[in-house]
């Protein structure tokens, strides 16, 4: 467990502050001009995106370094790497959750008059659209990440962020007018359907990951 502990720490650290202050800086200027500018669902896709850049950019800082043929060299197992790399994506993407509620309800406070776009991404169903793209996207990402170089992994994080932006698109809609941000009976086959899908895809991913990694010769 140490050894675990370990690893996330040094996985934290290679993104340092690129990690948080992207995003905060947005969610800032979000809350400055969303009135004007923005609508919130695209506020709320852009969230999404952030929070998985953040998620994904310490692999890339590795891979830059080729920190994960050192990381391999040490006293530790390829599974330890594995589960370390997955928490650290986890406890990255709470983070993001973290900041972005507390953005929401700051906001709220400021604008109490204004038209309710900050609390909308506080309910549930924005809550089960986000950890679904999450889900997706790093449980496409973290694969590649343990099985491909740096300029293939590109082309793997692009594919990993459009899909679950064209599956938020397709099925949930949040830029009709006709969108409602809570659930309903209606949505009970698609809560069904997508809660499937994110257990799947984590177990998949996992699973993946170990056996790409276990026979990559580094």
């Amino acid at each position: 467990m140490k050894t675990v502990i370990n690893l996330i720490s040094k996985n934290i650290k290679s993104g340092g502050s690129k990690l948080i202050l992207p995003y905060i800086g947005y969610l800032l200027i979000g809350g400055l001009f969303i009135r004007q500018f923005y609508r919130w669902e695209l506020y709320m896709m852009i969230g999404y995106l952030l929070m998985s850049w953040m998620a994904s950019l310490p692999c890339f800082n590795e891979k830059k370094g080729d920190a994960d043929i050192f990381i391999s060299s040490l006293p530790v197992t390829r599974n330890h790497i594995i589960t370390a790399r997955y928490l650290t994506s986890m406890l990255i993407i709470l983070l993001g959750f973290f900041i972005w509620y507390l953005n929401a309800y700051i906001w709220d406070t400021i604008y109490p008059d204004e038209i309710n776009l900050f609390e909308k991404i506080t309910y549930i169903k924005v809550g089960f659209m986000a950890v679904l793209f999450m889900t997706v996207q790093q449980s496409i990402f973290l694969p590649g990440f343990f099985s491909l170089k740096t300029i293939p992994l590109v082309f793997v994080f692009i594919i990993s962020m459009a899909l679950p932006v064209f599956l938020i698109a397709t099925y949930f809609a949040p830029y009709k007018s006709s969108y409602n941000p809570y659930f309903t009976t209606g949505d009970l086959s698609l809560i069904i359907i997508f809660s499937v899908i994110i257990i799947a895809f984590s177990v998949l991913a996992f699973s993946g990951s170990r056996n790409l990694f276990n026979k990559k010769d580094l």
